[in-house]
């Protein structure tokens, strides 16, 4: 059996990618999988909790004593499953616990952003301040396409609550022609064959 070469402080350098392909890659080798296991467990619970917040974490956390049950009596046991350890237990745990801090981390953040909770989240902020850099004739055309997808004409805007793109009601029938144009485009390239 070949040696695992990486220490568990090693592996926490990587991301969650990197350990499951080292996860595939070393396969049938307990010792890889037994040093593996705890980083990929807390770097599961981690991401959950940080995405799912409390509901997540609260669910995992049940959940986690079970699925080392099962893992002692090797229900879903294959070549990446290492055995059961009370370091793979513990680590999920501390995934959770930071996950959480990292959930929490956010939501403070946002609200201290947008203290009132009006208007985008930091991606849909991130994304405004892209198409704000935009001039004025891409930020048009940017928007025509995307409200060109099946978006009825009678139920298309122009303005979002937090938004400041807005453009004076003389521009939006020219607007609507760019949407209707962009649609007719897409419907074309449908009727193409393959």
């Amino acid at each position: 059996m070949e040696d695992f070469p990486y220490s568990d402080e090693q592996l926490r350098g990587l991301t969650p990618a990197q350990i499951l392909q080292l996860r595939e890659l070393y396969a049938g080798n307990l010792q890889a999988q037994a040093t593996l296991a705890p980083v990929d467990h807390r770097m599961f619970t981690r991401d959950a909790a940080a995405t799912g917040g409390p509901i997540a974490a609260l669910a995992i956390g049940v959940a986690s004593p079970f699925y080392q049950m099962m893992k002692a009596l090797g229900v879903g046991k294959d070549a990446q499953t290492s055995d059961p350890s009370f370091k793979q237990f513990v680590e999920g745990y501390k995934g959770l616990g930071e996950g959480l801090m990292d959930w929490s981390k956010s939501k403070v953040k946002t609200t201290v952003k947008n203290p009132m909770g009006v208007g985008a989240t930091d991606k849909h902020q991130a994304f405004l301040d892209n198409l704000r850099s935009l001039s004025p004739d891409d930020q048009r055309l940017f928007m025509a396409q995307q409200l060109s997808a099946g978006v009825p004409d009678t139920r298309t805007t122009f303005e979002h609550p937090g938004n400041d793109l807005t453009w004076p009601m003389n521009e939006q029938t020219g607007m609507m022609e760019m949407i209707q144009a962009e649609r007719a485009k897409k419907k074309k390239l449908l009727e193409q064959p393959l």
